[in-house]
């Protein structure tokens, strides 16, 4: 369980407009899916085509055109702009920025068919 303090967001949410007005406008349109693009995650599953190959192995981001923000390890640990020679592993999280054609893609490579 967390604790949400709405004043607190209220001010990071702020102080955020102020130094970063692109960043946020970017991420308020993201967020609320005006179009079809989206934050999304699929989770590499065991005998995937990606469990245990790199990245620039894997050629993700060339096969389906979407962009991958981060990867989150088994253990909890995220790796933000993940390099080419990151091996993915069983239970590994890809964060992405795409489309819902290019998310289906994704899942196909992962064998992650249990995402929306």
């Amino acid at each position: 369980d967390e604790v949400v303090l709405p004043d607190h967001i209220g001010g990071i949410r702020l102080a955020s407009s102020i130094l970063y007005p692109h960043l946020v406008e970017f991420l308020q349109s993201i967020t609320q899916n005006h179009d079809d693009t989206h934050f999304a995650e699929s989770i590499v599953r065991r005998d995937s085509q990606l469990d245990g190959i790199s990245l620039k192995a894997a050629s993700i981001q060339e096969q389906t055109g979407l962009v991958i923000i981060a990867i989150r390890d088994n253990d909890g640990t995220f790796l933000y702009n993940p390099p080419s020679d990151k091996r993915l592993q069983t239970g590994d999280a890809i964060l992405v920025v795409a489309n819902q054609r290019q998310l289906q893609l994704l899942h196909r490579l992962t064998g992650d068919f249990s995402s929306p």
